[in-house]
């Protein structure tokens, strides 16, 4: 599994897009997704990842250059939100508790 950080709270996780277990946060918009891929070990060394986080949690706002990622990976980021918008609980449906 890939090893990452949050993207909100500068903690290690299992998953680029797989939520935080330590403050909950996933990525929502394509620029947290971006990040959420490029945080990971598959661009960066576990010593990379950990100043990253440590950045992170100490309040940073780390961007991520444009055109870092390849338009057929950014293709999939859009997909990947397209799904997960989908998954949403409609707001115009009552939900069942």
């Amino acid at each position: 599994m890939t090893t990452a950080i949050c993207i909100k709270c500068g903690a290690f996780k299992f998953g680029a897009i797989c939520p935080c277990k330590k403050c909950g946060a996933w990525p929502e918009t394509e620029d947290d997704y971006v990040a959420s891929f490029v945080f990971t070990d598959h661009f960066n060394s576990t010593a990379e990842l950990e100043k990253i986080g440590v950045q992170i949690a100490s309040g940073s706002n780390i961007r991520v250059e444009p055109g870092t990622l390849e338009p057929a990976l950014m293709e999939t980021i859009r997909q990947l939100m397209r799904s997960a918008k989908a998954r949403e609980p409609r707001k115009d449906i009552p939900q069942v508790p």
